[in-house]
């Protein structure tokens, strides 16, 4: 289990949650140094896909319900005892290029990124590079079930 992701994931993220600046969220250890708690995520999700294979054996359709419930909110309170809770406003005051002082009162996530993103992240795209056969130069790849936010679009990218 790696930090990184791809294009198509940080955009997902950005038009459903939105962006903070650091001062409203700032760095924490874990979030530096993620080592730690990518081994206790990934211990959890190993034994939580462990229990929901043997669930889906047996055809328990509502312990298989229940356990994903459980898995999804066990991973979700590692992440945010690492990491704190993102802020849903915060307070935004800011110094410019040209020294001048502003200060912009409450702000929530979208607010944010929609002020202070002057380019149309939809607009740009990640380019790979995939020689293997059956992928066709100029072609757009899309890797099922690879995605992060429910709903949003599908992660594909032009090879």
């Amino acid at each position: 289990m790696g930090d990184g992701g791809q294009w198509d994931m940080a955009v997902n993220n950005f038009a459903k949650y939105g962006a903070v600046p650091k001062a409203a969220m700032p760095e924490t250890e874990p979030s530096s140094n993620t080592g730690r708690m990518n081994a206790v995520l990934c211990s959890l999700l190993r034994r939580g896909a462990q229990e929901l294979r043997g669930l889906r054996q047996t055809g328990d359709t509502t312990g298989e319900e229940q356990a994903r419930e459980r898995i999804i909110t066990g991973a979700h309170r590692i992440l945010t005892l690492h990491l704190g809770t993102p802020p849903t406003q915060f307070e935004w005051e800011c110094t410019d290029d040209k020294k001048i002082f502003h200060r912009e009162g409450v702000l929530a996530p979208q607010g944010f990124l929609a002020k202070y993103t002057a380019v149309a992240l939809e607009d740009y795209v990640c380019l790979v590079g995939d020689p293997r056969a059956g992928h066709t130069q100029g072609s757009t790849l899309t890797v099922e079930h690879l995605g992060n936010v429910v709903g949003a679009p599908p992660c594909s990218t032009p090879t």
